[in-house]
């Protein structure tokens, strides 16, 4: 009888230890490198497609995963303007791979950021950022837009120095030689280079004038009006230079007053030169309109110091301020 109940507490035992390990789960490893998303976006089109691959990962048997589109860094469910997420699969099989498309605007930069759901846990992972361009000139450069008003504006000023017939811009130097022009050029603020990357191109207003287009196809230079329209959509000329101007104070000179870039404009404060020589780098934007007024044309002013907007200014012709441009409607 005892040689029978070791047997049977032996029996026990082993099948006690295989049931357990047989219904200990597997704890499915989920990483970043377990989910990724590739993004192809088509100007033309404003379609957005975004691939979503998982790796097949052990134990991931009821799962979920999906993508947040937002136009802040790491969107999530609650803070996406859209979610868009796979059924609950078995992932432990093979692997999955699927595309998603999504319509966005031109208005601004867009993040999709991944995240898996097990069992209601959500887990985020890195996201990606969308580069919107709006349009591209004959030189190559990129540039983002903004809806403003019934308009879409340009983000960055204006860098090019061709023409949209690719006639070449003259680079000329020197206040004297400047001031005596009756044709386009551009200069750099400074004759430095190195401020065209931030800052774009200073034009005169026979540029902006220019047979030849300073706009590339399809654009044309802002003209007074159209500033006006948007000044007063943003509040009017005391206080619209705060939606516009970008924040803080890590390109504009302190105290930037009034700047919140609400409007997502994000102007700059690249300066100007006038018959004296080059001003205001870091302290005001100046902006050619396509206006002529007498003997000059209308430029639009942005200071540190306020939050106003200056549209009551005119220039002379040989003046070099920067340009936004707005798409044709």
């Amino acid at each position: 009888m005892k040689a029978v109940g070791r047997f049977l507490l032996m029996l026990t035992l082993m099948v006690v230890l295989y049931a357990c390990h047989k219904d200990e789960p597997i704890t499915p490893v989920v990483s970043e490198s377990t989910v990724s998303a590739n993004a192809t976006y088509v100007a033309a089109s404003g379609s957005l497609s975004v691939v979503l691959s998982v790796s097949k990962t052990a134990g991931l048997s009821n799962a979920s995963f999906g993508l947040c589109l937002g136009k802040s860094p790491k969107p999530t469910i609650a803070t996406a303007i859209e979610n868009k997420e796979t059924p609950k699969m078995d992932f432990s099989k093979s692997p999955y791979s699927n595309s998603f498309q999504f319509n966005i605007d031109k208005s601004s930069d867009y993040y999709i950021c991944t995240y898996s759901n097990l069992n209601g846990v959500v887990t985020y992972y890195d996201d990606i950022k969308i580069q919107t361009i709006a349009v591209t000139d004959v030189e190559g450069n990129n540039y983002h837009s903004v809806k403003l008003d019934k308009f879409e504006v340009m983000v960055e000023p204006l860098k090019t120095t061709l023409y949209a017939d690719k006639t070449a811009i003259p680079n000329i130097t020197g206040d004297a030689a400047c001031n005596a022009l009756t044709t386009g050029a551009y200069v750099c603020y400074g004759n430095d280079p190195a401020n065209k990357a931030t800052f774009g191109l200073l034009y005169n207003w026979y540029a902006v004038n220019s047979t030849h287009r300073l706009a590339p196809d399809g654009w044309h230079v802002m003209t007074y009006d159209e500033w006006v329209a948007i000044i007063n959509a943003q509040g009017g000329s005391n206080s619209a230079g705060g939606n516009l101007k970008q924040a803080g104070t890590s390109i504009w000179l302190a105290p930037n007053t009034g700047a919140t870039n609400s409007s997502g404009l994000t102007v700059l404060p690249g300066g100007g030169r006038v018959s004296t020589g080059f001003e205001s780098l870091n302290k005001e934007a100046m902006f050619w309109t396509a206006t002529p007024f007498g003997s000059g044309a209308d430029a639009i002013g942005f200071t540190y110091k306020l939050a106003a907007v200056d549209y009551n200014g005119v220039y002379l012709f040989t003046d070099d301020f920067s340009v936004k441009c707005v798409k044709n409607y």
